[in-house]
């Protein structure tokens, strides 16, 4: 099979010689005796004719800038070469074709099998564990069978393990089966979908019933595992563990439910709480909720906007745009977002919720008005990063329908910061200043940013910063006005 990696068991199977089934015979016993340092480096150094190569591991050795990045490479030949079984059978591994020369072809398409067989993609690096893998791979080979049955294809090794491939009608691999049988008699098998990268875990005992399955998606949310003890009488308390709950049911002998517990593995109580911005450039988001959370209005505003489901969902409405967003336990525990470099921010789950509402709201926005979508509050987001650039009027105004009164002008700005004096239960700031200010904070504050003002004396400004939201900045209320660009201006009575 063309799809079957270089150095897997049932690559060996098919393609590995004898000499090869018998190379690294020293490695397994050395892995034992923790004698091993688990060195990684690229492939690189392993190109070429034996000799070439052996220079290349003895610069390694002599050059000590490479010490950090090779870990412990004073022991790299040593551990590598000599101990693993010596150069000659790396070699014989390697160099598939036999012409004496390692090419970087030659060990492009290597990767390495974790304990359930799952293929784990190198990037030219090779690691001393990997070495372990050669072994045991060529080594289970030895006396297997091989069966070919239409769409399907079967490895069937002496320790009582079966992988078994099957094909579409055009013989590319849709999904890999493993069955190991284990010294208690209890099976395990994996089931991996190439098409959607899910793999299938599944251990059965010796009766046959399932005592545990998981599913593992890289990179999605809907991951599970479900764990099943049975009593003698033959009951079961099965417990099912995801993202974002554990589910623990107890089920008598003729499967009708005893009790069933559900705990959540996150807390929502309709209230910002402090946060801290991520990596999404969302702070427009963040400083309308810090500025809704400083007044009771806004807090109820908040709060309405949160609405907890019987079924554990949780759906955030967004007035102003008339939309509703609900998310599952597994969606709000794991909070991702749309470009998964990026994150939302950390501290508080109901931030969480608003900020997804409002991206996944962004990103509808984005994809049915391309064009508009180039313009205004938009122009610096797409439908990977929906909430990177936002107005300081707009999540206030998502979330609550009302709309703001923006000034630049400094005497309307001083209006708004003296009405804030005299009710500070009433207004919502937020606001941005033109320049950076180093003499404040730390250098906290600084240009093109959104933030937030939490009170205000006569003569001091107390603003937040979405960097931090637990700490008050203290802003000289002359120099607050002398720097700040604009403000939006939000009216609760």
């Amino acid at each position: 099979m063309t799809d079957i990696r270089k150095y897997s068991k049932e690559w060996f199977v098919l393609h590995g010689s004898d000499d090869q089934k018998e190379v690294l015979q020293n490695l397994e016993q050395h892995y034992k005796n923790k004698e091993l340092v688990y060195g990684i480096f690229n492939t690189s150094a392993l190109t070429g004719t034996k000799e070439e190569v052996q220079q290349k591991l003895n610069d390694l050795q002599k050059n000590a800038a490479l010490s950090n990045s090779l870990n412990n490479s004073d022991k790299f030949q040593n551990n590598y070469v000599e101990k693993a079984g010596g150069l000659d059978n790396l070699f014989g591994i390697l160099d598939e074709n036999k012409d004496g020369v390692v090419t970087e072809e030659e060990i492009s398409t290597f990767s390495a099998i974790d304990s359930d067989e799952f293929v784990v993609q190198k990037k030219n690096t090779l690691s001393l564990q990997d070495l372990q893998v050669f072994y045991k791979n060529a080594q289970a080979a030895k006396g297997a069978t091989h069966i070919e049955e239409g769409n399907t294809e079967k490895f069937i090794f002496k320790d009582g393990s079966l992988i078994k491939y099957e094909k579409d009608e055009n013989g590319n691999t849709v999904s890999k089966y493993t069955e190991t049988t284990y010294s208690n008699k209890d099976k395990a098998s994996t089931l991996y979908n190439y098409q959607n990268q899910t793999r299938f875990d599944t251990v059965v005992d010796s009766r046959g019933r399932v005592k545990f399955s998981a599913v593992d998606a890289p990179g999605k949310i809907d991951d599970y595992k479900k764990q099943t003890i049975y009593n003698k009488d033959n009951s079961k308390v099965v417990t099912t563990n995801t993202v974002g709950r554990t589910i623990t049911e107890t089920i008598s002998n003729n499967e009708e439910i005893i009790s069933k517990t559900e705990n959540l593995k996150y807390k929502s109580d309709a209230k910002i709480d402090n946060t801290k911005q991520s990596n999404v450039g969302d702070c427009w988001i963040l400083a309308g909720m810090n500025a809704l959370r400083t007044i009771d209005a806004g807090a109820e505003a908040i709060k309405g906007a949160i609405q907890h489901n019987p079924d554990n969902s949780i759906t955030i409405k967004l007035k102003g745009v008339n939309k509703e967003y609900t998310y599952t336990p597994e969606q709000i525990a794991a909070h991702e977002y749309t470009n998964r470099n990026k994150h939302f921010s950390f501290g508080d789950i109901d931030m969480n919720l608003i900020e997804m509402a409002i991206t996944d709201y962004r990103k509808e926005y984005i994809a049915s008005n391309p064009e508009e979508a180039k313009k205004g509050k938009t122009a610096k987001a797409s439908v990977s990063d929906p909430s990177n650039g936002g107005y300081l009027e707009e999540a206030i105004y998502y979330l609550t329908g009302k709309n703001s009164n923006i000034q630049t002008d400094k005497s309307k700005i001083k209006q708004f910061l003296n009405s804030k004096t005299k009710e500070e239960n009433r207004y919502a700031l937020t606001f941005e200043f033109s320049k950076k200010d180093e003499t404040i904070n730390n250098g906290s504050i600084v240009a093109q940013h959104a933030y937030s003002v939490s009170r205000v004396t006569e003569d001091t400004v107390y603003i937040v910063n979405t960097w931090d939201s637990s700490k008050e900045i203290a802003y000289p209320k002359e120099k607050f006005m002398d720097n700040c660009l604009r403000m939006a201006f939000f009216d609760f009575k």
